[in-house]
C-alpha cells in the first residue's frame, strides 16, 4: 500500500493535495487517449501481419 501511495499519479482521481474535480477530468482525458492509443496500435498490428491476398493480374 505504501509503494501504491507513493508512485501513484492520481490517488483517488485527484492530484495530491487538491480536492478539485480537475484530476478526475484529466484522468478521463488520458484513459480515452490511452485506449485510443491502444486500438489504432491494434489495427495496424493486424494490418501488418494479415496476410496479403490479391489477384494476380
Amino acid at each position: 500500500a505504501r509503494v501504491q501511495e507513493a508512485t501513484s499519479l492520481l490517488p483517488d482521481y485527484a492530484f495530491k493535495g487538491s480536492e478539485a474535480a480537475i484530476g478526475t477530468s484529466f484522468s478521463g482525458i488520458v484513459g480515452a487517449l490511452v485506449v485510443v492509443l491502444i486500438t489504432v496500435g491494434a489495427c495496424y498490428a493486424f494490418k501488418f501481419f494479415k496476410k496479403k491476398t490479391g489477384t494476380s493480374n
